[in-house]
């Protein structure tokens, strides 16, 4: 139940993951951002991250709800505004749905405890995962359960601790192969090779045909039971983004797109 709206800046209607969620664009990836040559130049393709050739052009688009499926062990990795949250709780979401144990946790809340209280990575994994879940576990009964879902946000802001994250996350999946793991990450500040051996994918902005239609689905859930007010607002919004080349770029994001839906 606590994975089952998400909202929008601006807006007091809650919308619902099952329905509204815009599907994200993602494909594998093989480039490593921690590999630019400078400061200046990872900042500039942090900031280029809308701009990126949009989905499909040089390899075939992945379903995001079978991340950590076929791979166990993955790491998403999304410019500013890319949907890389709500992805993670629509994952945490599926895989609830579908029996199994999640843990979904932030990982700089996960390491300030490591670091702060001197907690374990499981001892802070779970105290954090299940706190806000309704399910309370002794670490006896936790450590019965062999195929965990591990979801986990914002590696990158772990900053220099990000190896000892890393670490205890890898030595928890080597003691529990059954586990999967799924790590969220912006790709400046993000270290590749702590977790080299996983499967990498990307998020890439929204074709520019496909804007019209998403903002459409937001709309529509902000103005659920004013049918009328729903149809004038998507009219509009989709005049605009029709006569302007800016708005199709701006809704290539999945946050400036929601922005766009909020103002309409």
């Amino acid at each position: 139940s606590t994975t089952r709206h998400f909202s929008i800046v601006g807006c007091d209607s809650p919308l619902s993951l099952d329905e509204h969620w815009i599907k994200v664009n993602v494909q594998v990836s093989d480039e490593d951002a921690s590999k630019t040559q400078n400061l200046a130049s990872a900042i500039e393709q942090y900031h280029a991250w809308y701009e990126k050739a949009p989905a499909g052009h040089d390899r075939a688009l992945l379903d995001p709800d079978t991340l950590g499926l076929f791979y166990r062990h993955c790491v998403i990795v999304g410019g500013p505004g890319m949907g890389k949250s709500l992805l993670l709780r629509r994952l945490a979401r599926e895989y609830a749905k579908a029996s199994y144990p999640v843990v979904l946790v932030n990982l700089p809340a996960l390491c300030a405890r490591m670091t702060q209280q001197g907690s374990t990575f499981e001892e802070s994994l779970f105290a954090l995962g299940l706190d806000s879940s309704g399910v309370s576990l002794t670490s006896k009964q936790w450590r019965k359960i062999r195929n965990w879902i591990l979801i986990c946000d914002g590696l990158d802001e772990c900053g220099p601790d990000q190896g000892l994250v890393t670490d205890g996350l890898s030595k928890f999946i080597a003691g529990n192969p059954d586990c999967r793991a799924i790590v969220a990450t912006r790709p400046v500040g993000y270290h590749r090779s702590s977790l080299s051996g996983w499967r990498h994918y990307e998020l890439l902005p929204f074709e520019d045909s496909a804007v019209s239609g998403h903002l459409a689905t937001l709309i529509s859930g902000l103005m659920a039971g004013r049918e009328e007010e729903s149809k004038l607002a998507i009219k509009f919004a989709r005049s605009q983004i029709e006569q302007n080349n800016a708005a199709k770029i701006v809704g290539r994001s999945p946050l400036l797109l929601s922005m766009i839906a909020a103002l309409a």
